[in-house]
């Protein structure tokens, strides 16, 4: 058995299976479900190139896969990152099931999720930008409705994406050649230049960024933030194996300078947007540019401390992303508009929704007790130590995120009609209830809860 195979083919061909069942209500969904998690408990105790027995039989989980001429290589230190992607899939996919979503989505989910796994294991690396690619395109019917023609959002992401892929193509061929030729510096300053502006694309760094509120208000809240969430979150995962895998970049401290302004600028625009933003879509979509733009900050530290900070804050990011867009999709299902206007009153209708909506848009502002917390905080005293500068940039992103929180709080207790308490399903309920408890202990037990997300790093051990 290759991890290849069990982690890239496996999920892969199960997606296009279930393409063909996608509309047998709920077996889609459990299967992806408990495939994704059964993969992520495989990575925790199957690490690749370790050998295991089922009783008097002894097995040996393979590293590589050629598949025409490109390798496809899966290490022990790689456990860390199918752990958390799988998992995390799993947990969109059940919350799917809650919410009763769209049959297409569990296998061309699944299919998505694969293809950017395969994207991290792919060998020359330049190849990954193809994988992502197909990524790409696979989202596109997950995202489109089919009775509806397709937003400038949905094309806008398709266009930006596409334009990140030959960037990172030309970096990554020109990258090899500075390997080995380090004396070409010019030729290393023009790869960077190219690797900075596909991964700006990728990313929707400033000011590549309008695709991502569009693309959430035309499509279902849920699939989008399932999307974009997960190719961005994996394409952060490629830009650390860049970094990890070429000397020039690890050394160059304008790198770092330029990954400091992005994040700055990233958090601050989506902060001041999130504060004025009327529709829940839309604030949505700030919060995601807002999660990347943190995410860069952690990374431009340089320093194994900055790495941490990035690695635990992907489990509190990832699960209030996920439990803001299932309280979306739970008022969309019932024909609620996202408009803060329409939403005055929501508290008495939907209680439970109108409770983690805010809890969330607070968590993402780092409110203490909640999941981000204290991974803000640790964010605060590294960028504090290197410049007091950018901490008034996340400083005043934070200060938006939770103005942002109060006014959906006195639109969802002020106005509106009365109505039917408690009117969310009980699995919507229990799932809603289940991701609040655990962004509560992360909040409070950060230590325990948070730890397990240090093995990620090693997956990158020249950035550790």
């Amino acid at each position: 058995m290759s991890a290849p195979i069990l982690w890239v083919l496996l999920p892969g061909l199960a997606g296009a299976a279930l393409l063909l069942v996608r509309n047998r209500h709920p077996w889609p969904g459990v299967i992806s479900g408990g495939l994704s998690a059964a993969l992520a408990l495989a990575a925790v105790f199957l690490q690749p190139g370790e050998a295991f027995g089922i009783g008097p039989l002894q097995m040996t989980i393979g590293t590589t896969l050629t598949v025409f001429g490109r390798r496809f290589v899966f290490l022990a230190g790689d456990s860390g990152l199918l752990a958390l992607i799988y998992g995390v899939a799993a947990l969109w996919f059940f919350g799917g099931l809650a919410l009763r979503a769209p049959g297409r989505f569990y296998p061309l989910g699944l299919m998505m999720t694969a293809l950017l796994v395969a994207a991290l294991a792919v060998e020359p690396f330049l190849y990954a930008a193809l994988l992502v690619e197909m990524a790409v395109l696979v989202s596109i019917p997950l995202l489109a409705e089919p009775d509806r023609r397709p937003g400038f959002g949905l094309l806008r992401y398709l266009i930006f994406q596409s334009l990140g892929m030959p960037f990172v193509l030309l970096a990554g061929w020109m990258l090899g050649s500075v390997e080995v030729i380090p004396e070409r510096e010019l030729l290393f300053r023009q790869a960077s230049v190219l690797l900075g502006l596909g991964f700006s694309f990728w990313l929707a760094v400033f000011p590549f960024y309008t695709w991502v509120p569009l693309l959430v208000e035309e499509s279902r809240p849920y699939l989008a933030g399932f999307a974009v969430s997960m190719l961005t979150t994996v394409v952060l995962f490629m830009m650390a194996d860049f970094i990890n895998g070429f000397t020039w970049l690890r050394g160059n401290a304008g790198m770092y300078q330029v990954l400091q302004i992005a994040g700055a600028v990233m958090v601050v625009v989506a902060g001041v947007s999130a504060a004025f933003s009327r529709k829940l879509q839309r604030l949505f979509g700030h919060v995601l540019i807002a999660e990347n733009g943190f995410a860069l900050l952690a990374m431009s530290l340089r320093s194994q401390a900055g790495m941490e900070i990035f690695a635990t804050g992907l489990l509190p990011r990832l699960m209030t992303l996920a439990l803001f867009a299932l309280g979306m999709g739970i008022l969309t299902n019932r024909n609620v508009r996202l408009d803060l206007p329409d939403l005055q009153g929501l508290a008495r209708r939907f209680p439970v929704s109108a409770g983690v909506l805010v809890l969330a848009v607070f968590s993402f502002g780092g409110l203490p007790l909640l999941g981000s917390f204290p991974v803000r905080q640790g964010l605060y005293e590294l960028l504090a130590g290197q410049n007091v500068n950018l901490v008034f940039a996340v400083l005043a992103s934070t200060a938006g995120f939770l103005l942002a929180g109060f006014r959906m709080l006195a639109a969802f207790i002020v106005g509106g009609s009365g109505g039917e308490a408690e009117a969310e399903g009980d699995l919507e309920r229990l799932m809603l209830l289940a991701g609040t408890l655990c962004l509560v202990l992360i909040g409070l037990l950060p230590g325990p809860m948070l730890r397990g997300l240090l093995q990620v790093l090693l997956a990158f051990p020249n950035l550790r």
